[in-house]
This record gives C-alpha cells, structure tokens and sequence, in this order.
C-alpha cells in the first residue's frame, strides 16, 4: 500500500518532465524554481528546477508518507538532462542513470508545439479539460481530470496536483513560481560520495508505450515492478498490484499489514478516521476489504 501511495504522489505530481533536444521547448519559459508543499497523507517539500526550455530539468523532494498506519520518510532527487535520466536517494547515497525511453520520439518531432505535447500527455493519462481555471501560486491554471484525480496546469507545467483514492489523500500545490532566472549548474549534477550505478533500458511491448510515455521520463525513480504496478492498476488487476507491493515489503511492514488485517472493523475504521477525518464509509469499507486481501499476498 505505501508502494502504491508513493507512486501515486510522485506520478501525478510529476506529469509535465517530458524533455526534448536543446532546440526544442518542452516551456515557453527558458529557466524556472517552482517550489511546491505537500499535504494530507504525503507531507513534506518539492523544489523544481528547469533550464533550456526544460531540456535540464531537476526535482528535489523530502516527503513523510502516511498510510493506513504506516509511515515512510523520503529524501530523493531526480534529474533529467536531455535522454539522460538520473535518479537519487539521499538517505542510502545512491543514485541511478538511465535513458529518457521516450527522448527520441519527442526530440524528432520537429516543429512541435509545446502546449500540444503537454495536453496530449494529459490525454493519454485519461484527463480530460474541465473549461475551469484557478489561480495558483499567481499563475492561471487549466484544471485537468480523471480516474486518478484534478491537476491544475499552467504551460504544461502542473502547479497543483490532488488525489484521494481509498482514503489515501494527497495534495501537493505550488506556493513560489519563478522563471527566467539564472540556475546554478549544481543543480543538474549527482553530488560527490554518492555511489552511481547504470541501469540498461530494455524495449517495452506495445501494451506498455502509453506508461513509458506517462511515467517512464517523469519518475526515472521508478523500477520495473512499479512500473508494472501502475500498469496492473490501470489494467484493473489488483491482484497483480498486490502481489507486487506485498514482495517489496520489509519485514517490519509485513508484520504491521497482518495486525491491521486482523483488526476488527470498528477499530480499523477508528484508526482512519483519526489519520482522515473526511473520508466516508464506503471508502474506509473498501480500504478494510484491501487490507484483507492484501495480507493474503504477505508471507
């Protein structure tokens, strides 16, 4: 469950970190600092850096993740230079490098424009445009939304972002926008004394170059079982979700999966309640009827 809350925040708030050659624009905005604060199950800090017209483009988040009585903290970095994809985990000191899988097919679409390219990826994540628009963080934003929630975006770049999905609640909203202002180099470079390690890219099936294009190039963090994740929870098969996240557990998580299960339905539902107090009783029902399942799959 926590795999799956984190690869919900991280994929929705990062939709827009698409890149293409240094002559295309991925913004109409040379260089920006976008700063971001995250609420309700996933707390924390988001600064995003960009430079070239996105060519360069860097995440930088901290983030305590609350869910179902477990609690994760996180401190990463992502940084996506044109085809090149660099992952990092501060906390472990170590970090990734990949290639952007869909880096070539936006890099050879001459001519393209960048707002197309931004609703097209909005699209093909199955959002549709509302027709409304809100100010945030002084910027007037489109708001987009689908199965997975509202994100609210302004020149393809997403401002606000909000989910809430089996009592899992998170918002993640831009305070500070700046652009056209000059970026230290540091910000696109892996710091010393921390250990990188290549990762080779292995060509993805037909069925699969939709979520290559959603969430390959925007969450390089990401591993093959997550990916695979998010493609069985699009497909509707949570049982492949499970079991995927139930592998990927420590012992520790396995353990408090097993008490949660066995709780009865009062406590657990008193237990949500305090960590969501809007939530409704379907959903607390249909978080309760998860949690058993998902301690089938826990061994």
């Amino acid at each position: 469950m926590k795999k799956l809350a984190i690869i919900i925040a991280s994929t929705i708030i990062s939709i827009n970190t698409y890149a293409q050659k240094a002559n295309y624009k991925v913004f109409p905005f040379k260089s920006g600092i976008v700063e971001y604060q995250q609420e309700g199950n996933a707390n924390g800090t988001h600064i995003k850096y960009i430079d070239q017209y996105g060519y360069k483009q860097a995440d930088f988040t901290e983030t305590e993740v609350k869910v179902f009585g477990f609690t994760n903290k996180e401190n990463k970095g992502v940084i996506l230079i044109g085809p090149k994809l660099i992952s990092i985990d501060y906390k472990s000191k170590t970090a990734s490098t990949t290639k952007n899988p869909v880096y070539e097919s936006y890099a050879n679409t001459n001519g393209s424009d960048y707002d197309k390219l931004g609703r097209d990826a909005m699209a093909s994540l199955g959002f549709s445009n509302t027709g409304k628009t809100e100010i945030i963080a002084g910027k007037k934003c489109e708001i987009w939304k689908g199965d997975l929630g509202r994100i609210w975006v302004w020149k393809s770049l997403a401002l606000k972002s909000e989910t809430n999905i089996l009592g899992v609640s998170i918002v993640e909203v831009a305070v500070s926008v700046k652009i056209d202002i000059s970026i230290p180099s540091s910000k696109f470079e892996v710091p010393r004394g921390i250990e990188i390690e290549d990762i080779e890219v292995t060509t993805s099936s037909d069925n699969n170059v939709g979520l290559e294009q959603a969430f390959g190039a925007s969450n390089p963090d990401m591993t093959n079982e997550e990916k695979q994740m998010i493609q069985d929870a699009m497909d509707g098969n949570m049982e492949g979700v499970m079991s995927a996240s139930a592998s990927q557990m420590s012992k520790e998580e396995k353990d408090q999966v097993k008490k949660i299960a066995n709780m009865p339905y009062s406590d657990f539902k008193k237990m949500i309640k305090k960590e969501e107090p809007n939530i409704s009783e379907e959903e607390i029902n249909q978080a309760y009827k998860m949690t058993k399942e998902m301690a089938k799959y826990v061994k």
